[in-house]
């Protein structure tokens, strides 16, 4: 059996046997809020869309159940459940995906380097501690 040294992320926890390889890492890693990526902004949200279209407020209340009158119960052989009514069954079909409301773009790849970047609170309790 081999004892190995390895470094970790700060900010990940990813692991590396190289020293230098971690410091290559840190400097690029998602999750350092210096590289202000994505990961660590306040705008980075998850929006809905259905075939490319952005979920409007309502829609999105509607897909999450919070509108009573676009829902109703259904009995089931075990239990009881609710369905969206069928006006609304299209919405069955929407997806989450990240968003930037500054950008007003959908990130399927995260983003480093962003100008509107804003630190996320959460992150700043990381550097301090």
């Amino acid at each position: 059996m081999k004892t190995l040294t390895a470094y970790q992320c700060e900010h990940c926890k990813k692991l590396l046997v190289s020293k230098s390889g971690m410091g290559k890492h840190e400097k690029n890693c998602y999750h350092n809020p210096a590289v202000q990526a994505c990961i660590t902004c306040q705008h980075l949200t998850e929006q809905a869309f259905l075939r490319g279209r952005k979920l409007t407020e309502e829609e999105c209340k509607i897909l999450s159940y919070e509108v009573p009158e676009a829902l109703h119960l259904v009995s089931g052989d075990y239990l009881d459940y609710l369905m969206l009514n069928d006006e609304y069954v299209y919405l069955n079909g929407a997806e989450y995906e990240r968003y930037c409301p500054k950008l007003d773009a959908k990130l399927p790849k995260l983003r480093n380097k962003c100008a509107l970047h804003q630190i996320k609170q959460d992150a700043t309790e990381k550097i301090s501690s």
